[in-house]
């Protein structure tokens, strides 16, 4: 995040995201999250609840930004469609 410094919601964002992709949910605790995110239990309280919310917002993100990735792909292709190409 360039010289700003990323705030305690982002490192355990960021941390579970990670995580996920090597252990997947059942495999993470939230201790291996704060610990990789060096923060705390009760900030991952009071930024998420819960590790459910982590992968939530994780999994929205990367929602958010395939979508965003596809917006114009998928509009060339239903121009091709109209024009029947």
């Amino acid at each position: 995040m360039g010289t700003r410094e990323q705030t305690p919601y982002d490192r355990i964002l960021n941390a579970g995201v990670t995580l996920f992709a090597q252990k997947g949910f059942a495999g993470t605790t939230t201790r291996e999250i704060v610990n990789e995110a060096g923060a705390s239990l009760s900030s991952l309280q009071q930024c998420f609840g819960s590790k459910e919310n982590i992968y939530i917002e994780a999994v929205s993100r990367a929602m958010k930004a395939y979508e965003e990735r596809m917006a114009e792909p998928i509009k060339l292709a239903e121009k091709y469609d109209e024009l029947g190409m």
